[in-house]
């Protein structure tokens, strides 16, 4: 059994109060996050800022205190560790990776948990959503 591991983001952006949620749609035709393997000595925090530059050109901080890892098997000879991080984008304009990402669009909380393909991520998002609502209410 091969063990990969991947690193990314869950991107928000905030206008008029409002969040909305940075979801893309994946090659493969999935729908979920930014996210992509560790590169040399890179930690998980910069391996995750970096998929995120590169995938879809945005500048994210993370914010501290959420980190969220997920297991799943892709095949019978291959499992995955994929680690997300919640970000805040201070900028909303995309610029996608045409090798990795086939569109993107920032939505609501509601919307985004609608368009996420798989349950892990969902469960994963709905956890971030959370963490945000209480570091906005000062907990």
């Amino acid at each position: 059994m091969i063990w990969e591991k991947s690193c990314g983001g869950i991107i928000f952006f905030s206008e008029n109060g409002k969040d909305k949620f940075l979801v893309i749609k994946q090659l493969s035709g999935y729908y979920g996050f930014p996210k992509g393997h560790i590169e040399d000595n890179e930690t998980e925090e910069e391996t995750a800022l970096r998929e995120v530059y590169e995938e879809v050109g945005l500048k994210a901080v993370i914010i501290e205190g959420f980190r969220e890892t997920l297991d799943y098997q892709i095949n019978k000879n291959i499992m995955k560790e994929a680690v997300f991080f919640l970000m805040k984008s201070d900028e909303k304009n995309v610029i996608l990776d045409k090798n990795e990402v086939l569109e993107y669009a920032w939505l609501d909380y509601k919307e985004a948990w609608q368009k996420i393909t798989f349950e892990e991520e969902k469960e994963a998002f709905l956890r971030a959503y959370e963490y945000l609502k209480e570091v906005k209410n000062g907990r």
